[in-house]
């Protein structure tokens, strides 16, 4: 089983949610073998994702009219990559300094083996 489950909430990972989180994603697949929970990206991560979403509606909501969202495309551009820069810097620092049971993953990913009953099916 390979499941991904998309997350932009702040939670305790101490704390069992009736929500998807790790902790209530471990007891959901509590039967099953080599379950493993990963976070994917953090608190940067989350920001620099909402950040460039934010900007991509911003360029989509420049009129096409006389070529002014081809105009100012390089623009966009640069705030893109300005915003990816920051997230990696920020990501490098939450990820050497963060140390906390709070977390603020983009995405949970979940893989698990279904157990093989007495049968052997």
């Amino acid at each position: 089983m390979l499941i991904s489950v998309p997350l932009v909430w702040e939670y305790d990972r101490t704390v069992l949610e009736h929500r998807f989180t790790g902790p209530s994603l471990m007891r959901l697949f509590g039967g099953w073998d080599e379950v493993t929970v990963i976070e994917n990206g953090g608190r940067a991560v989350s920001w620099a994702t909402l950040s460039a979403l934010i900007v991509s509606m911003g360029e989509w909501h420049v009129p096409e009219r006389f070529q002014l969202r081809r105009a100012l495309h390089p623009g966009f551009a640069g705030l893109y990559l300005l915003v990816n820069g920051v997230g990696l810097v920020l990501d490098g620092v939450e990820r050497r300094f963060a140390r906390s049971s709070m977390t603020l993953p983009m995405n949970l990913l979940v893989t698990a083996r279904r157990p093989v009953n007495a049968s052997g099916t």
